[in-house]
This record gives structure tokens, sequence and C-alpha cells, in this order.
């Protein structure tokens, strides 16, 4: 996934509602479910059907039919490959045959992502560096089907925002290329991590090592269905028949509620905690000291718990991959014994960091847009502490230098 930070994105486009799709991968997920699913939704199943000669793959049919999944009607996609022209191949030989591929730019790059997701998980369980592993199966043309095909349905379909239940992996064991192994196999445990998981069902492998990739690389957050209006349901059939219980992924596609024009909506993880034990200047520290883990924000809340005793409701935002560091941190740094852990929509407005050079320095201020304009510029708090205690001078009195050059620098 990219290393770019969320501030840097831009906003999400304006006048129109957020095109959204939600997976339901409760009862498991794989590259060939992610494909049905988004055909059977609407997605053009020609493009799809191409897609092999887009690729520049040789002995490689796609096709589509209806099946029935514990009597649940279903899309099963199925790749019919040709293996003899086909083998094992390293990440370099997939990112080479997406490169040259005749289609849609944003496609390749995702689709690349999602087999490094893979790749670096191989890595991990099996030792050695992603650019050295050989993947068999997932290294396959039926997997590069799968992968870019679901890259490409989301496309098709104008989706904007795609979000997730939880995991259901199955249990039991599994036989690939490596011999028999645990269920979830190690590459889709390695890549589950910090995503909620459940069994779904007992003795069978439900999430493949290639859904779980393209479901982490894709998906934004994990819970329950997102506010949409929904416009179409899908369902991607599984390969196997399981008794009692549908092996099939079902999609929602809709729109979402809009976000404010010309602010980016997204997803944020909110851990709270109740305390009455604490000194002011022990909390105060304590939020200073999860601020500089990484939270994305803290603030304290004076409130009155139980009995009438006065207390504060300390409240931190997250990133989902930064939520378990959070939750310790807060849980270490407070006399709390106990988070509570919820998942929140926020709307942002586009922000940059730049510096401007005044009579006490450079110092920076964050610039803030709506709708691509600036709004306003705002000095950055602790450049400006620095910079009083160096010249002797007050505070307010930086701050107004900085915000006269920043008014000048536009």
């Amino acid at each position: 996934m990219s290393s770019t930070s969320k501030t840097d994105k831009p906003p999400v486009k304006t006048g129109k509602t957020v095109r959204t799709v939600w997976f339901d991968c409760s009862f498991g997920v794989s590259g060939d479910m992610c494909l049905g699913a988004l055909v059977d939704a609407g997605a053009p199943f020609k493009p799809i059907k191409e897609l092999p000669k887009a690729l520049g793959l040789k002995g490689v049919l796609i096709s589509k039919r209806n099946v029935k999944r514990a009597g649940l009607r279903a899309c099963k996609v199925s790749v019919k490959v040709d293996h003899r022209a086909h083998g094992a191949r390293r990440l370099k030989d997939v990112e080479r045959i997406i490169k040259r591929a005749s289609i849609p730019s944003g496609v390749k790059g995702k689709s690349i992502n999602v087999f490094r997701r893979i790749f670096e998980a191989e890595a991990r369980v099996h030792g050695g560096s992603p650019g050295e592993v050989h993947l068999h199966e997932i290294g396959a043309a039926d997997t590069l089907v799968d992968i870019v095909g679901t890259v490409f349905c989301l496309e098709m379909l104008g989706v904007d925002r795609v979000f997730s239940s939880q995991v259901g992996v199955g249990s039991g064991t599994v036989k690939c290329t490596h011999g028999e192994l645990p269920v979830p196999a190690p590459a889709t445990a390695e890549l589950l991590k910090g995503v909620p998981v459940c069994s779904g069902a007992q003795g069978v492998e439900l999430a493949t090592p290639t859904g779980a990739a393209i479901i982490t690389e894709l998906a934004e957050g994990f819970g329950p269905i997102p506010d949409m209006v929904v416009s179409a349901v899908g369902s991607g059939a599984g390969a196997t028949e399981i008794e009692a219980r549908p092996n099939a992924l079902r999609v929602f596609l809709g729109e979402s509620v809009q976000v404010p024009s010309g602010t980016r909506g997204e997803r944020v993880m909110v851990i709270e905690a109740n305390i009455d034990d604490m000194t002011p200047e022990a909390l105060a520290y304590a939020a200073e000291t999860i601020l500089e883990a990484g939270a994305l924000d803290v603030f304290i809340t004076p409130v009155v718990m139980k009995k009438g005793r006065p207390g504060h409701l300390l409240t931190v935002l997250s990133e989902r991959n930064a939520l378990d560091d959070l939750c310790r941190k807060t849980l270490t740094e407070t006399t709390s014994i106990g988070v509570r852990v919820h998942e929140s929509a926020r709307s942002v407005l586009a922000r940059k960091i730049r510096k401007v050079r005044t009579k006490f320095g450079a110092i920076r201020v964050k610039d803030v847009f709506l709708d691509g304009k600036l709004l306003r510029s705002a000095p950055e708090y602790a450049d400006c502490k620095k910079a009083a205690k160096k010249s002797g001078k007050p505070i307010t009195v930086v701050m107004q230098e900085v915000e006269k050059a920043a008014l000048r620098s536009q």
C-alpha cells in the first residue's frame, strides 16, 4: 500500500455522491468470488472475457454461469488455463505482464499493488525477499485474471470507495504446492494481520491468499455495511459447496452519503477511555505521548461519571494500521483498564505544509484548501514556540509575523 500520507490525497470529487462498494466476506473471499460478485452486480463481462488477450496470456478462456450455493443463486466466473503454457512466476514477471497490458493505467497500478502484497507475505512466511519468491498457484494465469479483473470491474463500475465486512477464514487444512497447511494458510494469515476475522465454517478454507490480498489492498475499512443507498447486489460463487451455508461472496454497490463539497471523506478509528484517577498533569502528559506515538488527534473532555464523580473522557483518533499500537499506548500511559473502539466517518479539507521566511527564521505554516482554492493559512505552533523562546519575544508576536509572511508569499 502506498506510503503517501492521507493528508496528501486529493479531495473526493465534488458535485456528486460517492460510488461505494461493500464486500460481504463473512463466508469467505477469493479472487474468483470477487470477480464473479462484481460481474453479477453489473460490471460488463465482455472486457473481462477479453482480458487474457489484453494481458498477453495464451491458452486462457473465461466463462460465466449461474450456480447454486446452499440453495442461493450466485455467479461463477471460471478461468480455464492450459497450464502447459504457464509456469511459476516471480514478482518482476507479473509486473511485466501487467505493465504491458492494454488496460487502464489505474487498473495496472492497483493490480500490481495487490500482487506485491502477496509476494511480500509469501517472503515473510517462507523467508527471502519478495523478488526471490517463486509463486506457483498465485503466479498462475487464472490468478492474474482474478486480480486484474476485479480491479478492472471496480474501475468500470465507477467505484470511488471500497469497504469490507470481517473476513471468514474457515478452519482445518488445505493442500497446496508446499504440502498440507493449516487454515488459514500462512500467507493468508500474514495478509489478514490487523483485519477482523471469524471462522465462518468448519473444516474448509474460506479465505485464499488472493482474496485476502485483494480485500486488504483495496478496502479502506472493515466492519458493518456503511451508510449508502444500494443500487445493486452481486453474488460471486466459490469453488466448493458447503453444507448449510453458501460458499459465496456478496457485494453491495451504491451511493454513500455525500461529503461536503470540496472536502475529502475518510474513515478513522476512535479510541475512548473514561478516566477519574489521574492528575491533570499526568493526563496531559499521556495525551501528548499518545499524539507523539502517531495519533491523528487526541483530546480530553470533562465528564461526570458514576456516583457523580468528575472525570475526563480521553478520545484518540487513529488510522486503522496504527490502532493496536495506540490502544496499547493508551492503556500503558493512562490508568484506564479498558478502552472502547469504533469506526467513524469524517470529512477533512485538503492541506499542505510549507515554510515561510520571517525575521525569526524559516517557520512552517499549514495551508488549507476548499474546492482547490486556498482558504486560510495557520502557523505551526511548535515552530512558533521554538522561535519565541529563542528570540525572547511573545509567541503572539511571532505568530502575527508568520501570518503576515504567509500572506506575502501566497
